[in-house]
């Protein structure tokens, strides 16, 4: 289980090469419209969902730059099924140019099946706010796992959750490199 995507990006952050097992991952997560030739030359910044997590990618990237030293970084990648722990590893080149790396670390069964879906802007809707880097969500004033959630009975029984996306404040506190700068 070493699965690894990755991609590169420009100085401006347009995707410029794909590797590892990216069209595999893509087509098996049901995803087809992120098969390389529909991703190369695009903005990464089309891909990201929310203003927080936008602001954590970046921060990295200019980090990552600035430092000329590569960054690692875990998170996880789920779905409604399974939990997926994730490596980051942005490694940078001359020129402003940085690989992203993503390489899965271990996969846990869910104990509830739930599909998160982005709610619409400007939606009336409840709505739960979601980590993109920890996959926890906010309620009652606290973060907790979307099992541990399911379990309180503080999700819909639907097994569908309309979520926005941030970064919570323990996974924020990561976007920095650790030590002197």
């Amino acid at each position: 289980m070493s699965l690894i995507v990755s991609y590169t990006l420009d100085r401006n952050n347009r995707i410029v090469d794909i590797g590892g097992e990216w069209d595999h991952f893509a087509v098996e997560n049901d995803a087809r419209n992120l098969v390389t030739p529909n991703v190369l030359g695009r903005s990464i910044n089309e891909f990201i969902i929310g203003d927080a997590t936008r602001m954590f990618l970046f921060t990295m990237l200019d980090c990552s730059r600035l430092l000329a030293k590569p960054l690692t970084r875990a998170y996880r990648c789920d779905s409604p099924q399974w939990r997926r722990f994730m490596e980051m590893t942005l490694e940078p080149t001359p020129h402003g140019v940085v690989e992203l790396r993503h390489q899965l670390l271990r996969v846990e069964p869910t104990n509830h099946s739930i599909t998160f879906t982005v709610a619409p802007t400007g939606s009336r809707h409840e709505f739960v706010n979601r980590c993109s880097i920890c996959n926890r969500l906010r309620l009652q004033n606290r973060w907790l796992e979307a099992d541990e959630a399911a379990h309180w009975g503080l999700l819909a029984k639907t097994g569908e959750c309309p979520v926005i996306y941030g970064v919570c404040e323990t996974c924020q506190k990561t976007a920095l490199p650790v030590g002197k700068v």
